[in-house]
């Protein structure tokens, strides 16, 4: 998880640059790994960085020749595209996703370049050679992004709601709209936020911003019922073949290179998620985490769970506020900043000197883990 924020003035000179610091401020929580920024005459953009993908050199924000950009997640597929891109002739100075992404907008443009990504993300990019601006989410919206237009017009942007609220001029006043929304469905759906005027950008949609104005258009829709029949064959046998396939490779291209942390509900998907995990790696370590009444449970009576994990019994016990674990050498923090604590189903466990636990650096070198959750 990172956080991303921006300022663009596509029609001239932006004022109030330095405005960035305060909007990466509010999004350290987000990217405690590092944060930076690039200032044009008409545009900034800034991120604080949570580094997974080439932690020592991925610095952000990146540029290459007139593109200078801003990611928030991941994308799947930059292994083979950096290989494309260096076969056309570009260079890469790092191994980082981020890279990729601007080397792709460069090569390419947008959104053609949104077609040819595998991840989930949300991403902004300045083009130094028409002077806009290019906000994008992922396909699904699994990445946040907030957006809107301040009264002189310049276009602003952030991964959380208060990136864009520290922001003079911006007012909290709530959209009845959006509230009836909250209530009815327990959240506001895009492109509504629950502020008058600041908007979500909508899954799979594509905001460019420059000397004549904002728009948003849509650069990927859903496949309708039975679009993608004839991939997946007429028989139920087909179905079943075609389903176990692409599950495979979807978990495959999530695997990273180093340490793994796995998240099990003891429900039939995560089952399925580690199943196809262990195909691929092998000799994955788990660790059950459980209220101590409840410390002994054995989990492989939840599920159906692969033979092949190593069962590591010992519980971590759980109190009101702090994670005990098992062993001394092991870290002790707080649930709100414990790095497991609003992970994905399945995510890189990185060494404790790259993440904070109560604002503080961790010491040593934690096992690798993987993460029974019930």
């Amino acid at each position: 998880m990172c956080g991303i924020a921006g300022l663009a003035q596509p029609g001239g000179p932006l004022n109030g640059a330095a405005r960035i610091h305060s909007m990466l401020e509010v999004l350290d929580h987000r990217g405690p790994d590092g944060q930076g920024h690039w200032q044009g005459e008409r545009a900034v953009l800034g991120a604080t960085r949570l580094a997974i993908v080439d932690p020592e050199n991925g610095a952000q924000p990146m540029k290459m020749g007139p593109i200078v950009g801003v990611m928030n997640g991941q994308l799947y597929n930059h292994i083979p595209l950096r290989k494309e891109l260096d076969a056309r002739g570009q260079t890469h100075k790092t191994l980082c996703d981020t890279e990729v992404m601007v080397g792709l907008a460069a090569e390419v443009g947008m959104p053609k370049a949104l077609e040819r990504m595998d991840g989930m993300f949300a991403l902004a990019i300045w083009d130094e050679r028409d002077q806009s601006l290019h906000l994008a989410r992922d396909r699904v919206g699994q990445k946040p992004l907030y957006w809107t237009q301040l009264q002189d017009g310049t276009v602003a942007f952030a991964s959380e709601l208060k990136g864009l609220l520290v922001l003079p001029g911006v007012a909290r006043e709530l959209d009845p709209v959006a509230l009836q929304q909250l209530l009815l469905f327990e959240f506001v759906p895009a492109p509504r936020s629950i502020y008058k005027g600041i908007h979500k950008l909508e899954a799979g949609t594509w905001l460019r911003a420059d000397a004549d104005g904002v728009r948003v258009q849509r650069w990927w829709e859903p496949p309708l019922p039975g679009e993608r029949r004839s991939q997946f064959g007429s028989s139920r046998e087909k179905c079943l073949n075609a389903l176990h396939t692409a599950v495979n490779q979807a978990v495959g291209r999530r695997l990273p290179d180093g340490p793994l942390a796995l998240l099990l509900s003891g429900g039939v998907d995560s089952s399925i998620v580690a199943h196809c995990a262990t195909q691929r790696r092998q000799g994955l370590h788990s660790s059950l985490w459980a209220f101590e009444k409840r410390a002994s449970m054995n989990p492989a009576q939840r599920a159906p769970l692969p033979s092949t994990l190593d069962w590591n019994t010992t519980p971590f016990s759980l109190g009101s506020r702090t994670l005990s674990p098992p062993s001394p050498s092991w870290p002790r923090a707080s649930v709100s900043h414990w790095p497991m604590a609003a992970c994905p189903a399945l995510c890189a466990w990185p060494k404790p000197s790259q993440h904070r636990a109560t604002r503080s650096r961790w010491e040593g070198t934690a096992p690798t883990l993987s993460l029974i959750h019930i």
